[in-house]
């Protein structure tokens, strides 16, 4: 395993500059005020109340907000986001990209490849790229009765056939039909190989959007591992469109994430490296 050292955040700045990325910079800490709308809290010893840095996205929706840019925007980032796990605070280091607005396939393959480029220098790989497409949920939740879409989700998440099966039992859900959602479910497990997306029975922008990424993305890392997994994304609201996570081998782990997403009504594609995690 290599490390993330000085001279590959260096890598990555002058690679991002290149493509017209601009840094942005958000402290750790900020005072909480009545604006304050989310976050993870601290409280000092004089007893102010502090907001943790937990959501890079999130503080550049809100930068955008508070001055007005309309413009398009790209930015680099680097710095700790922070999480409780219990009782316990964590900070984990994250190197990411965001461009807002934008839903266009081209800005999210982007994204992609130059983490890629980064993740072989920091990284002994190999790599797997599993691509997902929020899209896949409102096809499979167009026939299905509101009160289960919660547990449809999760069941995706556990991509949990035997509870699929149980609910097609149940008298009150005998009627549905419940095949598209086994489909996926099983093309998510068994088949996703990315030669298999002809097979996969989702919307023709699903497929149309997951050919362009792979065709992109094919043509410069020869040696990564593509898969297709349907279930991706399915907790996380805020996604949008194409999505992905990069899977490290060696280390059994993800090491990125990200895709298309809206937040306060702002489209735009992010991602970024996980590196290191403290417990503080």
């Amino acid at each position: 395993m290599k490390a993330l050292v000085f001279s590959n955040l260096i890598k990555f700045y002058e690679r991002v500059v290149e493509k017209g990325y601009d840094e942005i910079v958000f402290t750790a800490l900020k005072l909480v005020n009545e604006n304050t709308k989310f976050g993870n809290f601290l409280m000092d010893r004089k007893g102010k109340l502090y907001t943790l840095q937990g959501d890079f996205t999130k503080s550049v929706i809100e930068f955008r907000k508070e001055y007005s840019v309309k413009k398009l925007s790209k930015f680099w980032y680097s710095g700790f986001v922070y999480r409780y796990v219990g009782d316990d605070l964590y900070a984990e280091y994250q190197l990411g990209l965001e461009v807002i607005p934008s839903d266009a396939v081209e800005d999210f393959v982007e994204i992609v490849e130059l983490l890629l480029f980064s993740l072989y220098e920091i990284y002994d790989g190999p790599f797997i790229l599993e691509l997902g497409h929020t899209d896949v949920y409102e096809y499979l939740l167009r026939d299905i009765p509101e009160e289960i879409h919660d547990k449809i989700l999760r069941i995706l998440n556990s991509k949990n056939l035997a509870e699929v099966e149980f609910l097609s039992q149940v008298e009150k859900f005998e009627k549905i039909d419940f095949s598209k959602i086994k489909a996926v479910i099983e093309n998510s497990m068994y088949d996703r190989e990315k030669e298999k997306i002809a097979n996969i029975n989702v919307p023709e922008k699903v497929k149309s959007d997951l050919y362009k990424v792979i065709s992109r993305i094919s043509n410069k890392f020869q040696d990564l591992r593509i898969e297709i997994d349907l279930s991706l994304a399915r907790t996380e609201e805020h996604y949008s469109g194409l999505v992905f996570t990069i899977y490290d081998v060696s280390l059994s782990k993800v090491v990125a994430a990200g895709g298309q997403y809206t937040v306060n009504g702002e489209k735009g594609v992010g991602g970024c490296i996980f590196e290191e995690v403290r417990r503080c």
